[in-house]
């Protein structure tokens, strides 16, 4: 049986997110790591002040340029719908990945 009939593709167009990290940043060498797709979904509670919003967001910026200044964030994207991403990070092993990303100033507790 050919493989068109088994598989099924989805293309999802990727834009560019104002926090991904500057390409001239040093980035591990390849094949030091395993690299991890992570999605991203972003959603406000009704009720949340725009300050602290914003300062969630900045907290948020701050956290990818620490990631990417040690080589773990390569690279952020904007995925279609309100408030999604996607990430592409490095690390040694996925419990690292999960280290190294840690909680997010946007993640919910």
């Amino acid at each position: 049986m050919p493989l068109r009939v088994w598989r099924t593709d989805e293309v999802t167009p990727l834009s560019p997110h104002p926090n991904d990290p500057a390409p001239d940043l040093p980035r591990p060498p390849a094949g030091t790591g395993m690299e991890f797709l992570i999605t991203f979904t972003l959603t406000v509670p009704p009720g949340v002040a725009a300050q602290a919003v914003q300062d969630a967001k900045a907290a948020e910026a701050q956290r990818t340029r620490d990631l990417a200044g040690q080589g773990h964030l390569l690279r952020v994207w904007t995925l279609p719908g309100a408030g999604r991403a996607l990430g592409l990070y490095q690390a040694r092993a996925r419990p690292r990945c999960r280290r190294s990303c840690g909680r997010s100033p946007c993640q919910a507790g």
